[in-house]
């Protein structure tokens, strides 16, 4: 099975806006148009058989009704929602602990949009309830190509963040901080409780550069991910079969290790 750990999109009613926003923040190209049911074409030409939905609370007043919908999607065959926890909203705990009764395995969160760093102690209660939980946390990480002015989620920072945190699985985007790979390779790799995902690096990272941070790391904590629509799939697969590593571990990036982390199998 091949997962992609990394996808965005958007309700029907929100989509066209939402992409057309982010794409000119962000002089991207999207691939899709931002919808379920035109992500999980792309995501099936591609090749993937699921994908983990990573919805984001830009906003406190934004996180019931995006984990409103987070939920609705729980029984789609294709869709893995993940829910997403706002740090300014009084009910954090509350809403985690929905979430999770709701049977949602993981959050989003992105610093940047939410305007605060990823080792603030205002997120520690949220970090440490996920591990009690069992639920996955994922982060963004590094440059923010919409966002770059201001770093919210450097390796140094998710490092603190994450070794304070020893019983929560975590997980950084963009193979551990999108444009700080040296910093990666010096802060992160072999964290144990750390997986890294390939968003956005199958066409922009140097291939050099993430066999040495597969090698430090280990290939059984990375993640296949495309972060799509800015990147299809087939571009992240493609990166990953280039790689100078075991067929094995190959196949274990593309969807092993996420079936395991996600109790597939």
């Amino acid at each position: 099975m091949i997962i992609d750990f990394h996808v965005h999109c958007f309700p029907d009613a929100l989509a066209k806006r939402a992409i057309h926003e982010l794409a000119e923040r962000a002089n991207l190209y999207p691939h899709s148009n931002g919808t379920i049911n035109g992500t999980v074409k792309h995501i099936k030409d591609s090749g993937v058989d699921k994908f983990v939905l990573l919805n984001i609370a830009t906003k406190p007043k934004q996180q019931r009704t995006i984990n409103d919908w987070a939920i609705s999607l729980i029984n789609d065959d294709t869709v893995i929602p993940f829910g997403s926890i706002h740090p300014f909203c009084d009910d954090k705990i509350e809403e985690l602990k929905r979430l999770h009764n709701a049977g949602i395995r993981g959050i989003k969160i992105h610093p940047d949009y939410q305007n605060f760093f990823v080792d603030d102690p205002c997120m520690d209660c949220v970090y440490e309830e996920c591990g009690k939980l069992g639920m996955i946390i994922s982060f963004h990480a590094g440059v923010d190509l919409g966002l770059s002015q201001i770093v919210h989620a450097t390796p140094t920072m998710i490092a603190k963040a994450v070794k304070k945190h020893p019983g929560t699985t975590f997980i950084a985007a963009h193979m551990g901080g999108y444009w700080h790979w040296d910093e990666v390779l010096e802060q992160l790799c072999g964290i144990n409780n750390l997986y890294l995902d390939t968003a956005y690096c199958g066409v922009t990272m140097p291939v050099k550069k993430a066999e040495e941070i597969i090698a430090a790391h280990g290939a059984d904590r990375i993640l296949m991910a495309s972060d799509m629509p800015w990147e299809i799939p087939s571009e992240s697969i493609k990166m990953i079969k280039s790689l100078n590593i075991s067929e094995s571990d190959k196949i274990n990036i593309m969807g092993g290790n996420a079936e395991k982390l996600l109790n597939l199998i």
